[in-house]
């Protein structure tokens, strides 16, 4: 009887210690998602322009998610190549030296030959200049909105590891109604649905930034 009592105890004891190390890992892995939380807060902080330490509330809500799209980037590519300020500036230099050049020629008995040719380099490297501007342009808008498509799979991403967080949390609420699991766990689950909506979201933020940006420089009337 005596051993039995001692094994029951025993068991107890590990049971009990079994439970303790279950609680603190639980508590140690809640404490790193509030850490995680504490950080991206700060990071968006940094994004607004408020102070690091504001204690800034997160709305637990979607941002609207609407995607970007271009009929043809090619189109646009070539828009942005007659029409961006600092290529129409080089190609209205090209139009007058190609004129002073004209009126040298047919109008001027004075001018020195050497007069022409300083002309014609320059023209020349005009001509590279457009050239290279043209060829900057394009890689430009092609890395940019890259960057677009990038940032919109970060997004779908998010929005699927979100989704999952989401149910993962409606199984855990059932599973603490139920007394299946203790509040630690359940908030655990709980936080760990909050920080995929902010990542979610941030990610978002970034992308309409990525968008906006674009708008900004390529697709305005006057680039």
């Amino acid at each position: 009887m005596q051993k039995v009592k001692v094994k029951n105890g025993l068991a107890a004891e590990s049971t009990l210690l079994s439970m303790e190390i279950s609680v603190d890992n639980a508590q140690t892995a809640l404490s790193k998602l509030e850490n995680e939380r504490s950080a991206m807060i700060m990071e968006l902080n940094a994004m607004i322009g408020y102070e690091l330490d504001k204690n800034t509330q997160i709305s637990k809500q979607e941002i609207p998610f609407e995607v970007f799209e271009i009929d043809d980037i090619s189109e646009l590519i070539m828009e942005n190549c007659s029409n961006g300020y600092s290529i129409r500036q080089l190609e209205t230099k090209r139009m007058l030296t190609e004129k002073e050049r004209d009126i040298y020629r047919n109008y001027s008995f004075n001018v020195r030959p050497d007069e022409i040719d300083d002309l014609e380099v320059t023209l020349h490297k005009l001509e590279y200049d457009i050239r290279d501007a043209k060829i900057s342009m394009e890689r430009s808008i092609r890395a940019d909105y890259n960057n677009i498509l990038n940032s919109l799979d970060t997004v779908r991403i998010n929005k699927l590891s979100y989704e999952k967080a989401v149910m993962q949390k409606e199984i855990s609420d059932k599973r603490f109604t139920l007394g299946m699991i203790n509040k630690i766990d359940m908030d655990k689950v709980s936080l760990a649905c909050d920080q995929a909506l902010m990542t979610y979201n941030n990610s978002l933020i970034d992308y309409y930034l990525a968008v906006e940006s674009f708008n900004f420089h390529y697709m305005a009337n006057d680039r």
